[in-house]
Order: structure tokens, then sequence, then C-alpha cells
């Protein structure tokens, strides 16, 4: 279509973007969106050109956003990376090849990644880009404690009640594991690059994006982060919220990172205890992370849905076993 205008973004535009924004998803989070416009603005002018804007007549008809991180590689080699999400056509100019113009403007870049791709748009995006790397998808997993039956009961009708809201300053799993948790994310101990796991690639986890994601935005109420503890030392971090999906009452796991992957499992315990504190019957964790289908302590059982993954980078190959959480791209506002 020869009277599409492509206009690169900047702060200028973001009023006039979050208005279109917010008509095309009229059931997503005003705040959310304009949270993840004003991260773009206050990021490195360098990165605005990767969200574009599509102008029909002087109106906005489609745009694709952009939102930049850190991830380290392989023997403490760093790069920067951008997520790539909201990719919107109106609905009126739909099925005009408009996709082309969006996604060819994303192919000048390899940097980026995406997650929660959509059937329709991962069939398209394997096509029209040059480099598509699939990568390992993001699985559902639903954690069960004993109040499951109680969250039962209410949705159908035989019981009422309110999950709690209790959260101490501490708890433990045993004797020598210990969560405690933190309501200033400057005072905590982090590691001081960033990353948390050892030799493997991982989206950073410092203090800016801890404080930016959880501590520093419109719902910092809703998030509850605890440091994992053994033996007084510090091994990685969990942060919960609560949320609510086909009606019932859930405890997610918003985001985690551990210095040992086997330590995972004690985090999803952690969770479920969490949840048993809150009288909350069910934890939702999305990760990349390849579990079983089922086991126990937790129970945890995966589901069938999956999040397709996708990046732009010739280097990644889908073993890289990346860990993606909830706090990565837009997963923690769009998909619960």
């Amino acid at each position: 279509m020869t009277d599409i205008k492509t206009v690169l973004y900047t702060p200028e535009w973001h009023e006039r973007l979050l208005t279109f924004m917010i008509a095309e998803y009229p059931n997503r989070s005003r705040s959310y969106l304009d949270w993840w416009l004003t991260n773009l603005d206050h990021g490195k002018q360098e990165n605005w050109n990767k969200t574009v804007i599509l102008m029909n007549e002087n109106k906005i008809i489609g745009c694709t956003t952009a939102n930049e991180t850190r991830m380290s590689l392989h023997e403490g080699k760093e790069k920067n990376v951008f997520f790539v999400a909201n990719v919107i056509i109106s609905s009126h100019f739909r099925g005009k090849g408009l996709s082309k113009m969006l996604y060819g403007h994303i192919n000048q870049f390899t940097n980026w990644f995406s997650t929660g791709i959509t059937d329709i748009a991962w069939n398209i995006q394997s096509k029209l880009m040059d480099v598509f790397i699939k990568l390992d998808p993001v699985r559902v997993y639903i954690s069960l404690n004993r109040f499951v039956v109680t969250a039962a009961l209410k949705k159908i009708g035989l019981l009422r009640y309110k999950p709690g809201e209790n959260y101490p300053d501490t708890f433990e799993l045993n004797k020598n594991e210990l969560f405690v948790k933190v309501d200033d994310v400057e005072k905590t101990d982090i590691p001081e690059n960033g990353y948390w796991m050892e030799d493997t690639v991982e989206f950073v986890r410092d203090r800016s994006f801890l404080k930016n994601r959880f501590f520093n935005m419109y719902r910092k109420d809703e998030y509850h982060m605890y440091n994992y503890l053994i033996d007084g030392i510090t091994k990685g971090y969990l942060v919960v919220r609560k949320t609510r999906l086909s009606g019932i009452d859930m405890l997610s796991l918003v985001d985690f990172r551990c210095s040992r992957s086997i330590y995972e499992r004690r985090m999803m315990l952690a969770v479920v205890k969490l949840a048993k504190m809150n009288k909350i019957g069910i934890v939702i964790t999305l990760t990349s992370r390849n579990y079983s289908w089922i086991s126990c302590n937790p129970l945890t059982i995966k589901m069938k849905k999956k999040l397709h993954t996708a990046t732009g980078d010739p280097k990644m190959m889908r073993n890289e076993n990346i860990l993606i959480t909830s706090a990565d791209s837009d997963l923690d506002f769009v998909y619960y």
C-alpha cells in the first residue's frame, strides 16, 4: 500500500501511540501500556528506532514496540538485546500486507527476542524474517496444595472466603533454608554483575532491572520478593503476586533466579508454602524450563499450553535452555 508511512518512535509519540494501543487492546491495562512506553522513553535513544509506527492519512494504523535489556553469554561476555511486544495492526487494515512492513523493520536487527507469539504470527514471522531461530517455548505449570479443594468449592458456589494477605518477613523450608522478604532492593544481596546462574545464557537481573520491574512501577504493591538463603548465604530469589484466572485465585511465581538449577524445585515448594499461608490452593508458573509432566513435592502438573519463543540471533540455538519467566517481555501483564 503506497499511502502507508513508516515513522520511527520518539517520546513525542507516546500519547498518540498509547491512545491507539488502548483502542486496539481494550482489555489490557492502560497503566501497563503506559508503563511499557515509559520504559522505552527512559531507555537509550538508540533503541527508540526499534519501535515503529505505521501511519495512514495522519492516523496510526499499526505498530510494533520493543524494550531493551541485557543478557550474558558464555565465557563472561554480555550483549544488549530487546524484547518485541505489542505488534498491532488496526482491524480495518488487516490482510493488506502490513505485517510485512512491521516484521521487515524488526528484520534489520538480529538481537531481538519475542515470547508469547500467537500461532498465526508464528507462521507469518518464520516466513518473513531472514533469521528466525525457534527457542524452547514457555510452558505453564500448576502446583497444588490442600486448599485446591477449597478453591473448587468456592468456584461452584458452595463456599465463600477471601484469600489471605500473609507475606511474612521470613519463613523456612527447613533448618538451613530461609526465605527473607526484600523491601529495599538496594539493601539486598545481588551478584555484582546481575547474573545469578553459572556459565549459562541468562537475561540480566541486576538492581536496576529488579527496581524498575517490581519496586518502582504502577502495581508495585502486588509483588513480594524473597531472597533464598542456605546456611545464611544468598543462593537466589523469587517474586510472587496474587492473580485470578477463570474465576480462581492463584499465586503466580512471576520471577526467580538461583545459583544452581537443583534449587529451582525448592523455589516452587516455597511458593506453594506461601500459597498455603494465604489459603490459595494453586500456584501458576510460566517458565521456559522443561520439567516433568507431573512431579511431587510440590505436586506440579505441566499443562499442554505452550507459548512460542524465538530470536533473530543466529548464534542462539534451541538447546541453549535460556531461562524465561513471566517477568520477561509482557507475559506477566497479558497471559493472566
